[in-house]
């Protein structure tokens, strides 16, 4: 109960700070690096509860190994980049792209605090062509956008995977792909990405899908031509999905692996799952 309120009157202060800007005052620690409480809901929830993203942060470390290629598709401040970036090392690489230029500002802002030399940021959208779309939030919060064709007062421009990344002769370690449902526009402009990687971490969430006007039948389909299989992963414990109805569990982690890639190993004992 006590740790409840705990909480509880923690996202009041957390609220408050965000909209009044004393944010700037404070910093999170992440553990393998710092980020600035930017005025974005993203930093008001890891100020709240710093391990909410531990399940992240532990396939991550389970793939990622020195001198590594790690791509962030709808990085928002960059809390799962700069964890890539400590684990990928000097000689790594990670992109980090995010179509929102006030949570992009945050993103800069956390690469340079941690002196990170390793991280490029890329303020663009990502889908299956070339153009301009609407910039949308879910709820109105700026950690749940999604990018739509239509009039709206934020406009950003949206590139093709394929067409910011250059995989030639580069073997990407692992994709990671959190767009609130628009999923498969991505893969749907990232074939050479697909050849060159070998994971792919995506989440699933039917009613952001359905909202795209995607199915996770359709993304299993299309990563299955790319030469992926796709698996759940809950408790540290990968499970193959197979075409079929969707299971409608809420928000999942999956894990497309390359065929011919072994399986990441993740210790059940983290306090996180």
């Amino acid at each position: 109960m006590l740790k409840n309120q705990s909480n509880i009157f923690r996202r009041i202060i957390a609220r408050l700070l965000r909209h009044s800007r004393c944010c700037y005052l404070f910093k999170i620690d992440m553990g393998t690096h710092l980020l600035k409480f930017s005025p974005t809901a993203l930093s008001a929830a890891l100020w709240v509860n710093p391990k909410s993203r531990m399940v992240d942060y532990t396939i991550l470390s389970a793939i990622l190994k020195p001198n590594n290629i790690y791509i962030d598709v709808g990085a928002n401040i960059g809390s799962l980049a700069l964890h890539a970036a400590r684990l990928v090392g000097d000689q790594g690489c990670v992109i980090a792209i995010e179509p929102n230029r006030q949570v992009m500002n945050g993103l800069n802002d956390n690469v340079s605090l941690n002196n990170f030399g390793n991280i490029i940021t890329v303020c663009c959208g990502c889908g299956g062509e070339t153009g301009v779309a609407s910039l949308r939030t879910a709820g109105g919060n700026d950690d749940q956008g999604y990018l739509q064709v239509g009039s709206a007062t934020s406009k950003v421009r949206v590139q093709r995977l394929d067409d910011i990344i250059n995989p030639i002769n580069s073997n990407i370690r692992l994709l990671k792909i959190d767009v609130e449902g628009h999923e498969e526009l991505v893969i749907n402009g990232a074939t050479r990405v697909l050849d060159s990687a070998d994971f792919v971490l995506f989440e699933y969430f039917e009613t952001n899908y359905l909202r795209g006007g995607s199915s996770i039948e359709r993304i299993i389909q299309k990563m299955d031509l790319a030469g992926f299989d796709v698996y759940t992963c809950k408790y540290g414990m990968f499970t193959k999905m197979n075409l079929g109805p969707s299971s409608g569990e809420g928000i999942q982690d999956l894990l497309a692996v390359k065929r011919g890639v072994n399986l990441p190993t993740i210790s059940t004992k983290s306090d996180s799952w």
